[in-house]
């Protein structure tokens, strides 16, 4: 009976680190930001900062559209524009380029060029904004 005991303890060693965990951390050059901490950054970053979907940033290659830093800071200020008077999806016209946009989401869903702008009907859309 008792090589049955001895066939059937488990142990389980525990790890000791020798340094206390905020010492450690401090130590291995990590950051001693709490996850939830870094969550909520990450959160706030982006919830600031316009995301282009698949499918948008296909029709802008596929069309050859180039978005500079400061027409997408204009874009940006454009949704933001929409989202305070209360637009959910939103055509913004900028000079030869026209975007639909998720104000909620913070994403624009397609880009059409000016070729593709004539006899084109833009459906499902609460606002349009010219820049």
């Amino acid at each position: 009976m008792s090589d049955f005991m001895k066939v059937n303890r488990h142990y389980y060693p525990s790890v000791i680190s020798p340094l206390p965990p905020k010492e450690q951390t401090a130590r291995n050059g990590i950051s001693e930001k709490a996850f939830s901490d870094v969550f909520k950054d990450q959160l706030a970053a982006e919830s600031h900062s316009l995301q282009f979907s698949r499918h948008a940033l296909d029709r802008m290659h596929g069309r050859g559209i180039n978005l500079s830093t400061e027409q997408i800071s204009q874009l940006e200020k454009a949704v933001e524009k929409a989202a305070q008077k209360g637009g959910k999806e939103t055509l913004i016209v900028m000079k030869d380029v026209a975007f639909i946009v998720s104000t909620i989401h913070k994403t624009v869903i397609t880009a059409i060029d000016d070729k593709s702008l004539k006899d084109h009907v833009f459906t499902k859309i609460d606002s349009t904004i010219l820049i």
